[in-house]
């Protein structure tokens, strides 16, 4: 049986100072076996999102498990914060999906914003 084609997407996002190599194609019989549709290995800087997942699904596990490394990054060490990390970055990624659909210009909008603020 043939599988999907996965859309060629990013093969690693810098969050915070760590770079994290980005594998869009993880076996389906991992996932399942993971019971989970992507993971953040913090350690090893990799990000994995399943093979199985249409489109729109990917984005969102993607983006989610980016705001994981976000958050490890930033709050690891506030033990209050991290026992509701799920919960957060759920709200955090379906809101900001959300805001992206509604408002397509916004991201590249911001994206020029931020271009031009860089130091040159």
């Amino acid at each position: 049986m043939s599988r999907r084609k996965v859309p060629v997407g990013p093969k690693s996002l810098t969050i915070g100072p760590f770079v994290y190599s980005v594998d869009l194609k993880w076996p389906g019989e991992e996932s399942i076996k993971a019971n989970h549709a992507g993971q953040c290995r913090y350690f090893p800087c990799e990000i994995v999102v399943s093979e199985d997942l249409n489109d729109q699904r990917r984005g969102e596990v993607l983006l989610h498990e980016a705001l994981h490394g976000i958050f490890y990054n930033s709050l690891k060490h506030n033990r209050q914060v991290n026992a509701n990390e799920e919960t957060i970055v759920d709200a955090f990624g379906l809101g900001l999906i959300a805001l992206m659909r509604a408002n397509p210009d916004f991201m590249p909008y911001l994206a020029k914003l931020i271009a031009l603020s860089e130091p040159k």
